[in-house]
């Protein structure tokens, strides 16, 4: 597995760009790229539902039937089943050609929002894949600049419970598209 250590500010919050399988990362919670059904059968969704177990899905289909749609920005919290994380966080995200251009703005405050979540559960680390940037068919290169910049906001926030955040992702294009949009920025 390729990393890259970060050190994004004095408050020792560390950023850690990984290539890599998030269905076997380890961190407090894992963050899942989910769409507005919660309709796990595609792209990372489907793996980490698959590898977090029947729970987890039991669990996601009671959040549907209660909650229906999730907005776009928005992140609900379930069990991580046998993850290796204390949360899954379902994180959704824009969709490519569906959001009026705004796939971008949307993109930084669904991870910013996922960030504060786990900020507020108390969790000291987070692993994240590239929202957006698979089955959502958003460019890369956005995805990448959205989350660089929404992770930069929050770690200059200071005074976080949050001291790891991870970016993970299978594809080694993703993960040097990540790390060159933290050196840019």
């Amino acid at each position: 597995m390729e990393n890259e250590r970060i050190n994004l500010s004095s408050k020792e919050t560390i950023l850690m760009v990984y290539q890599g399988d998030i269905t076997t990362f380890g961190a407090d919670a894992l963050v899942n790229s989910s769409n507005e059904d919660l309709n796990h059968c595609e792209g990372i969704a489907a793996a980490l539902s698959q590898a977090g177990g029947p729970d987890v899905q039991l669990e996601i289909d009671s959040l549907r039937k209660r909650k229906g749609q999730i907005p776009i920005g928005e992140v609900v919290v379930t069990i991580g089943g046998n993850l290796p994380c204390k949360r899954l966080l379902h994180a959704v995200g824009p969709v490519a050609g569906k959001a009026a251009g705004k796939e971008r703005v949307l993109l930084e405050r669904t991870v910013r929002r996922a960030l504060n979540l786990a900020e507020l559960m108390k969790f000291k680390s987070i692993a994240m894949p590239c929202i957006g940037s698979g089955v959502f068919g958003i460019p890369v290169i956005v995805c990448s600049d959205a989350i660089v910049c929404a992770v930069k906001e929050f770690c200059s926030q200071g005074g976080k419970s949050l001291k790891t955040i991870s970016l993970i992702d299978d594809r080694g294009e993703v993960v040097r598209a990540m790390q060159e949009a933290f050196s840019k920025k």
